[in-house]
């Protein structure tokens, strides 16, 4: 057996619905040798209550719990107690979704038996709000029937769209890619790309097939809120910011920058990506004439695609309403 030391850490931001669950899935995990973070950001419900008595019944675990005297945000709260971690692998929760109890010692052996990638991620199971399983395009998107390895030949699909990161709930990162990087943008928001992005430059990343995570969906998620019925002129709530993209890619530069060898097409492709974000945000911030004559101009010195030229020409309500349609469908 194994004696891999792995930190577990749990956030939780006004769970106090599901939090019992969650920390019931942590604590009675089938691996022992596990230091367990807990950690509030400052919820404004029972959520740390009942962390405390959860926590209290398992004296024999290796528990630390803390809140934070006022809400930092995810980016911060994940620099925060990533920093304070020890453990050789370090396991993400989240204080509404439920670990499989075998979560811990699956990873530890898979990771091992791939030779310790800098990132592994499992698959998943989605629930609704009553634990019910339900499956939308998010099973479809992070799911897979076997073992996947990603590696830099995988960067240049990352940073054109046709491959997207895993779902933060269910990764884990090496210590190795946590020293070798540090603590990330706080405004980023959204720790999940900035460590695949990470995991693909500096080494590889391990998917597999197991679902280790119920992944609960909710109309109150943060990235991937549910649907309950179609409405094409409501929006979902979603959290990111308008500079989320933007912000995300100057990341992704400044740690490429901190490799000991950079490769220049990479940091070639990601100065013309934030480039292009600029030039769009410069678009989305304009009057309709504004956009118009400014689309216009990107699209005649090629910096916007035909698909980028007709969405920014588009008024913004139709806009809205595609976003809303597109939406629906896919998470019904």
């Amino acid at each position: 057996m194994t004696n891999i030391k792995v930190s577990y850490l749990l956030t939780c931001y006004n769970h106090e619905k599901y939090i019992e669950e969650a920390l019931e899935s942590a604590f009675n995990q089938s691996y022992e040798n596990i230091e367990f973070i807990i950690s509030d950001d400052c919820s404004n419900d029972n959520s740390f209550e009942i962390i405390k008595r959860i926590s209290d019944k398992y004296k024999k675990r290796n528990i630390l719990i803390r809140k934070n005297i006022k809400n930092v945000g995810i980016g911060s709260h994940m620099n925060n107690i990533i920093s304070i971690s020890s453990g050789d692998l370090i396991i993400m929760a989240a204080g509404d979704d439920i670990s499989e109890l075998n979560r811990v010692s699956v990873l530890v052996d898979k990771w091992l038996l791939y030779d310790k990638p800098n990132i592994i991620s499992s698959s998943l199971i989605e629930i609704d709000q009553e634990g019910v399983l339900i499956t939308t395009n998010i099973s479809k998107r992070f799911n897979r029937s076997e073992d996947v390895i990603l590696n830099q030949d995988h960067v240049n699909h990352y940073l054109s769209g046709s491959l997207l990161a895993c779902a933060g709930a269910t990764m884990a990162y090496s210590r190795d890619v946590i020293d070798l990087f540090g603590s990330f943008n706080p405004k980023v928001n959204s720790e999940d790309v900035v460590y695949f992005f990470r995991g693909l430059i500096s080494g590889k990343i391990l998917l597999i097939s197991e679902p280790l995570v119920r992944y609960r969906r909710t109309e109150m998620s943060f990235s991937a809120p549910i649907v309950s019925k179609i409405n094409i002129f409501s929006s979902p709530v979603i959290n990111y910011s308008s500079d989320f993209n933007i912000l995300r890619l100057k990341q992704h530069k400044d740690d490429l920058l901190k490799l000991p060898m950079v490769n220049q097409h990479w940091l070639f492709f990601l100065e013309h990506l934030i480039e292009k974000e600029n030039k769009i945000k410069e678009i989305g911030s304009s009057t309709y004439v504004g956009r118009l004559m400014l689309s216009h101009k990107y699209y005649k010195d090629g910096s916007l695609s035909i698909k980028s030229y007709i969405k920014n020409i588009l008024p913004r309500y139709i806009l809205r309403v595609i976003f809303n349609i597109k939406y629906n469908l896919k998470n019904l």
